[in-house]
């Protein structure tokens, strides 16, 4: 069962998806992308600061170049 309808093969599954798929509103689509994007911010920041708590700053030869792999995760995902 997929959305109330008995599937039988996969073409009754493509088509009951895309019926499905155009009830849904744009504003919808656009309130979970803008969620996702903040929740993926978050964890970008989260991680670089568990990192820069983790590691000495001075000393670490891992804290840099870890701080710039998610910094430019961060740029890559943002940016775009």
């Amino acid at each position: 069962m997929v959305y109330r309808h008995k599937i039988s093969d996969t073409g009754q599954l493509q088509k009951v998806l895309i019926d499905s798929l155009a009830q849904v509103s744009q504003d919808t689509l656009n309130q979970a992308s803008d969620q996702l994007l903040k929740r993926m911010r978050m964890v970008v920041k989260e991680k670089t600061l568990v990192v820069a708590k983790l590691c000495d700053l001075k000393n670490s030869p891992v804290f840099w170049p870890t701080l710039y792999i998610y910094f430019f995760a961060y740029i890559f995902l943002f940016t775009f």
